[in-house]
Order: C-alpha cells, then structure tokens, then sequence
C-alpha cells in the first residue's frame, strides 16, 4: 500500500523485487492510493512550489536538483510494467495531488500497460465526498471497495 509521495517508494519496491531475483516471496497486489504521476509532473503541480514559479529560473533549478541527484519516481511507467494488479485510488478534491495525475496514469496505462498482465483498476472518490489528500479512508463505500480485492483478503491461518 502506498499513498501520496509513497507510491513512488511502494512502486520502486515492487519493481525491485520482481526485477530480482530473489527467494522473496511476492506481493500478490498493490493499493496505490493519491499517486503521482512521476517526480517532475508530482513537483510542478505540488502546492507549495508555486513560489517558485515566480521565476522560471528557480523552478528550472528545482528540477535539474532532481536529475542531479537520482530522484525519479516514473510512476506512470512502473505501474504500466508491474506483472501484478494494482488499484488506484484518488478523490477528485485532491488539492495536493490533483486528480488530473490519476487521468494522466489512465491514459498512460491504456497506452504502454501489456494486456496480457494482470488489470489495474481506477476508483475515483466524488467531489462530494469531501475527502480531499488525506481522508480516503473515510470515504462511505472505501471498506466496500478495498473488500473486493482478492489479493488483499488474508489466508486462513494454519
């Protein structure tokens, strides 16, 4: 499970374990709930950088920080190339990573996501729901919702 700014650490997990080869057993699913799309689009459009955008040359600064150090979570394309099924979770109220993320994710996984993986589902929480960044959870229909996940329900114990 991985929500706002730990999807990318839950995605370059996931990926890691399925790109080595380890005696580690697998996860058999993943909740990604209020992703980003990837680290540049996720720093533009994050609330608090908009001082930056007072000058173009501060945010371009901002942005090179992120080559120079590493710091890249391609989020869109690790969800299109996990081999397990994902759920998306995101509130359309969303003020700190806007839903317009989760549509780039849709458009992006239609376009690149193999068919012969496994799906990835997209859950949208109305407007109406008032759940904004940090409250999905309180959402009426979330427990309905997260219930329907095979991969989430526990194995009997032994």
């Amino acid at each position: 499970w991985g929500h706002s700014m730990g999807t990318g650490v839950a995605l370059w997990t996931m990926n890691n374990l399925f790109q080595n080869i380890t005696d580690l057993k697998k996860p058999s699913g993943l909740v990604l709930e209020a992703p980003f799309y990837n680290t540049m689009q996720g720093f533009v459009s994050y609330p608090l950088t908009r001082i930056l955008k007072v000058n173009p040359y501060f945010m371009q600064a901002a942005l090179d920080s992120f080559t120079t150090v590493k710091l890249d979570f391609p989020n869109n394309e690790l969800i299109s190339s996990l081999p397990l099924p994902i759920v998306i979770i995101h509130s359309e109220d969303d003020n700190v990573i806007p839903y317009f993320h989760v549509e780039l994710i849709q458009d992006y996984v239609k376009q690149h996501r193999d068919k012969n993986l496994p799906s990835v589902r997209f859950i949208t929480v109305p407007r109406s729901a008032a759940c904004g960044h940090n409250h999905i959870y309180s959402y009426p229909k979330f427990q309905e919702i997260v219930s329907d996940f095979s991969f989430l329900k526990r194995s009997p114990s032994i």
